[in-house]
């Protein structure tokens, strides 16, 4: 009990016709941009909490793309401190550094253990918050020299 010659060509083209044609639905997704959360810092000044991302975004197309990003803090038992949500263009092959800001209300440091996500078309990031300092942030630059 073998495998014909024909039977193995007739399945090696279905598996190929296969692969090809999701590779093709592939290509119409957002999953060929990544993203990726490359520093996050985060200080607390007065009554207020800020939370700074840099945020490094790669169109890995030869398309330009139109993405909803949505950026969330929730604190360690998981209640939503802060959203931003704003749609990026990223051009067509490019490397994106983007910088993410979130001012919520301190809460007595509360801060501690927090979590920021980032929902970025159909790619996610997550970074963990261990604590604030009173420091002030610095800016995004320094985290974006490739």
């Amino acid at each position: 009990m073998g495998l014909s010659r024909r039977g193995f060509l007739d399945g090696f083209v279905s598996v190929l016709l296969a692969a090809l044609g999701a590779r093709a639905l592939a290509g119409c997704s957002s999953s060929d941009v990544s993203v990726r959360i490359r520093r996050v810092d985060g200080t607390v000044q007065g009554s207020t909490a800020v939370v700074r991302a840099s945020v490094v975004v790669t169109n890995h197309t030869n398309e330009a793309r139109t993405l909803p990003m949505r950026l969330t803090l929730t604190n360690s038992s998981g209640a939503v401190l802060g959203t931003i949500e704003e749609t990026v263009n990223v051009a067509p092959a490019e490397l994106l550094c983007h910088c993410l800001n979130v001012t919520v209300p301190a809460g007595g440091g509360s801060m501690s253990g927090s979590t920021l996500n980032i929902v970025f078309g159909e790619e996610t990031a997550s970074a963990s918050i261990q604590a604030l300092g009173s420091a002030a942030l610095p800016d995004c630059s320094y985290t974006c020299n490739y």
